[in-house]
């Protein structure tokens, strides 16, 4: 049986449009599995716990444990974050390191979440607080720098928290002491697209000069600059 040249171009189109169609589902599946898994992430933690070793870290913290959190955005994990404070209080941390973004920004921002779970653990533990990105954003708002980033300052400090903007804190422990630093970079480092140069010296301004002979803790919420960081002395 003979086929045209016609309906060989009719088939070759149909096959084309449903190798296309099949493209487009797939990616369609893709994008809707994505998602489920973006927001079943967003509504978990993770405990993931890391032992570190240094010669320069005094023998009276020999021991210490820190626990870190960073980037809940105001999510809540059980009720009143019921799950992740039992969480924290089964490692029982000698102190809490908080890297930033523990809310969303915006000019309308809300850090009640925020605020409800660090007053519960500062009850039991010391808080030492850096801003993220998110944090540096409200305290540039128009809408927000002077009431309600303030007020979130306020609280913070209410409750006993180390709220560390370009300022850093000795800890005293058996005549010993190490040193912890928060960072809070200008909004131009981070650039979602393109890594802008961080120098030594613009460190040095922020934060001053690292002690090269006390054990420092820097609280630095961009990843990017993890070497920088340790040129310019975080332990």
């Amino acid at each position: 049986v003979g086929y045209s040249r016609d309906s060989i171009k009719i088939k070759g189109a149909i096959m084309i449009y449903e190798i296309l169609l099949a493209i487009v589902v797939a990616g369609i599946i893709f994008a809707c599995l994505l998602l489920l898994y973006i927001h079943y992430e967003n509504k978990q933690f993770r405990l993931t716990h890391y032992t570190y070793s240094s010669e320069k870290l005094p023998k009276a913290f020999d021991g210490s444990k820190l626990l870190f959190l960073s980037d809940l955005h105001g999510y809540e994990y059980g009720e009143r974050n019921s799950k992740l404070i039992e969480a924290i209080d089964k490692e029982h941390p000698d102190f809490i390191l908080i890297g930033g973004d523990m809310f969303v920004k915006g000019p309308n921002f809300d850090g009640r979440v925020a605020l409800e779970l660090i007053k519960e653990l500062s009850k039991k533990y010391p808080i030492y607080y850096a801003n993220g990105n998110h944090e540096l954003r409200v305290s540039l708002l128009p809408e927000t720098k002077k009431s309600t980033y303030v007020e979130y300052i306020d609280a913070l400090s209410s409750y006993g928290v180390k709220y560390l903007v370009n300022d850093g804190v000795s800890i005293e422990k058996a005549g010993e002491v190490i040193r912890i630093v928060g960072l809070n970079l200008p909004e131009l480092y981070y650039s979602k697209f393109k890594k802008v140069n961080l120098s030594n010296n613009i460190l040095k301004e922020q934060i001053g000069v690292a002690d090269e002979k006390t054990f420092t803790i820097l609280l630095a919420h961009n990843p990017s600059y993890f070497e920088e960081y340790s040129r310019w002395g975080a332990d």
